[in-house]
């Protein structure tokens, strides 16, 4: 979303040309909600109707925190973790779902939540798991078409990264569908 039409209308183009059918891109918080009540949706808006022209279904990436819904001092990568911040993302997902119903196919709930370089300070299934549920249920009430999808998860490197299989096993205890 950060480059010009023609940038971002060639870079499509090769998607297409490489073969791909899907295109997965970032629906950052922090960029889209700019407070608690206003949002800045053109960029987005280029890259999702753009991609479609193109036949490409789209999955939008929900993730990072605006300055206005995390605590003073922490980066946008900050995981919500309590009820207040959680629910507020949950409201942003449900009005991301209802803006895109009908034309993304599915929104993902975040990005490597396992790492702490996408949810700091610490990674947690738990607080993660409660953030998943929160946001699907926003997303199925706003746009029921629309699939959810749990974040993907990256490779571990130092700190309090989790493997991505104790994540999972971690996540599917903590989630109660």
């Amino acid at each position: 979303t950060g480059v010009t039409t023609a940038v971002r209308d060639a870079r499509l183009d090769h998607v297409v040309r490489c073969g791909a059918v899907w295109l997965r891109t970032d629906a950052y918080w922090s960029a889209l909600q700019t407070g608690a009540s206003t949002y800045a949706w053109s960029g987005l808006d280029g890259v999702v109707d753009a991609a479609r022209a193109r036949g490409l279904r789209v999955i939008l990436a929900a993730h990072t925190t605006p300055a206005w819904a995390r605590p003073a001092g922490q980066a946008d990568t900050f995981g919500p973790a309590s009820v207040t911040e959680q629910d507020r993302f949950a409201a942003f997902c449900g009005v991301l779902a209802a803006r895109y119903a009908g034309r993304v196919a599915a929104i993902e709930v975040w990005n490597e939540p396992n790492l702490d370089q996408f949810w700091s300070p610490t990674p947690s299934p738990a607080s993660y798991g409660s953030l998943l549920t929160k946001a699907a249920a926003a997303i199925r009430v706003a746009a029921p078409g629309v699939a959810v999808v749990a974040g993907g998860t990256g490779g571990v490197g130092t700190g309090p990264d989790i493997d991505p299989l104790a994540w999972y096993e971690s996540l599917c205890n903590a989630v109660t569908i």
